[in-house]
C-alpha cells in the first residue's frame, strides 16, 4: 500500500500552524492532553535603599554621653534653676578638659619632633655602604609605629572633646537659650508695662492740676 502525502500547499493553513507535538481531538477544538504547566516570571520587588553602615544615626537631643555625668535625674524633671547651674558646671568642666587637650597636644608636637629627629638619622646611617639595611627598616618600622600610635590617642582626645561641643551646644540650645529669652521677654514686657503707668499716672496729674487751675493755657 502506497501512502499518498499531499503536498504543502494543499495543507489548511490551519493545521500547518498547530504544533507537531500537538493532538487535537475529532472536532480539533481542544487538545487531547493539557498543555505543560507555565513558569510565571517572578516580579521583583523594588529595591529598599539600606542605610549606610558607617554613617551614625542622628542623635536625639535628649540623649547625651558626655553630660550625663552631670544628670542626677530625667532632664525635664529639672526646674530652670537647676539646669542653669548644671550649665556652669559644664562650662566649667569643659575648660578643664580644654586644658588637658592642650597640654595633651603640645606633648605630642614635642615627641613628634623627637621622632622626626631619630628618623633623620635611620636615613643618614642607611645612606653608608656598610649599614645594615634590615637594621634601618626595623628602627624605622618602630619610630613610625610610636607615631601612629601617639596621633591615634590624640585624635582620640580631639574626638571627645568635638562631641563635648556638640552635646554642650545642643544642652544650651534644647534648655538654656529659651529659658533666657522667655526671661528676656517677661523682662520687656515689664517694662513697658511701667512706662505705660507711668504715662497714666502723668496725665492723670495733669487733669488734676488743670482742673485745680494750677496750669496755665495759652489762647
Amino acid at each position: 500500500m502506497i501512502r499518498q502525502i499531499r503536498p504543502q500547499h494543499e495543507v489548511p493553513q490551519m493545521q500547518r500552524l498547530i504544533p507537531k507535538d500537538k493532538v487535537l481531538s475529532k472536532d480539533g477544538a481542544k487538545p487531547l492532553f493539557p498543555p505543560p504547566n507555565i513558569i510565571k516570571a517572578k516580579q521583583l520587588k523594588p529595591l529598599v535603599p539600606q542605610k549606610h553602615p558607617v554613617i551614625p544615626p542622628k542623635q536625639s537631643h535628649e540623649t547625651f554621653e558626655m553630660l550625663k555625668k552631670f544628670f542626677t535625674k530625667p532632664l525635664p524633671q529639672h526646674t530652670p534653676a537647676e539646669l542653669k547651674k548644671m550649665h556652669y558646671e559644664i562650662i566649667d568642666d569643659m575648660i578643664q578638659f580644654e586644658e588637658k587637650f592642650l597640654e595633651s597636644h603640645k606633648q605630642h608636637v614635642s615627641s613628634m619632633r623627637e621622632t622626626l629627629q631619630n628618623e633623620k638619622h635611620e636615613l643618614m646611617v642607611v645612606e653608608d655602604p656598610q649599614s645594615s639595611i634590615e637594621t634601618y627598616l626595623r628602627n624605622s618600622d618602630d619610630i613610625l609605629n610610636k607615631e601612629l600610635e601617639m596621633t591615634r590617642a590624640l585624635q582620640k582626645q580631639l574626638s571627645l572633646f568635638k562631641k563635648y561641643l556638640g552635646e554642650e551646644k545642643i544642652f544650651a540650645k534644647r534648655f538654656i537659650i529659651p529659658e533666657e529669652n522667655k526671661h528676656n521677654q517677661n523682662s520687656r514686657q515689664a517694662s513697658n508695662d511701667r512706662k505705660d503707668r507711668s504715662f497714666e499716672i502723668s496725665d492723670t496729674q495733669k487733669l488734676q492740676r488743670l482742673s485745680s487751675g494750677s496750669l496755665l493755657l495759652d489762647d
